[in-house]
């Protein structure tokens, strides 16, 4: 009894799993449970977090397709992670789907303005509209904020470098990354066009 006891104590935490003498159905065992998916998103956050982005993106893939527990935020971390490796287009689709399936994500405001900066990179007429809609987005903070008034200064600077160099101004004044891009793009433009 003790030894019954003891195998089910081992096989609950996983011990035992691989070691069954009943195999398992493929589809079962391909398909993590909710805490082993917990485990493996935990997992590739850290990954990304120590800047490992390329074992990290096979995971969140994989959790994409077999946990829909969290499918809004490993798109997010796919989109990111396909950002930062230069795949913009393939960036811009995962952001594009999580926005049309999730549009009551936490991630709405970040991935507008995310998409807004993708947008504006890949020479989409769409950038300034999906700025506008992250700056109304529901949730948004002033990290994001400031990230799509960074996107809004520079489709502004070319055409309108007065009212580029005032939104560079309130950008630097926010938290986070996009104040000290901010900081740079205003400098170039105030060395571009001395007369501002």
């Amino acid at each position: 009894m003790h030894r019954g006891i003891a195998v089910a104590l081992l096989l609950a935490c996983g011990c035992l799993r691989e070691r069954a003498a009943a195999p398992v159905p493929t589809a079962v065992r391909e398909t993590p449970s909710a805490a082993d998916a917990g485990v493996r998103f935990a997992d590739a956050v850290a990954r990304v977090e120590r800047g490992d982005d390329a074992s990290a993106r096979p995971i969140f893939a994989e959790l994409l397709r077999n946990d829909p527990g969290l499918t809004d935020y490993d798109l997010a971390y796919l989109a990111a992670i396909d950002e930062r490796a230069g795949r913009l287009s393939d960036a811009a689709g995962l952001v594009d789907h999580l926005v049309e399936a999730h549009p009551a994500s936490v991630w709405i405001p970040h991935a507008l303005a995310q998409r807004a900066r993708l947008a504006a990179a890949l020479g989409d007429p769409r950038a300034d509209d999906l700025v506008t809609r992250a700056l109304a987005a529901s949730g948004s903070d002033a990290t994001t904020r400031a990230a799509a008034l960074l996107v809004r200064a520079d489709l502004r600077a070319p055409t309108a470098p007065r009212e580029a160099l005032a939104l560079y101004r309130e950008v630097r004044r926010a938290p986070g990354q996009s104040a000290a891009i901010a900081r740079a793009h205003s400098d170039t433009l105030v060395l571009a066009r001395p007369e501002l």
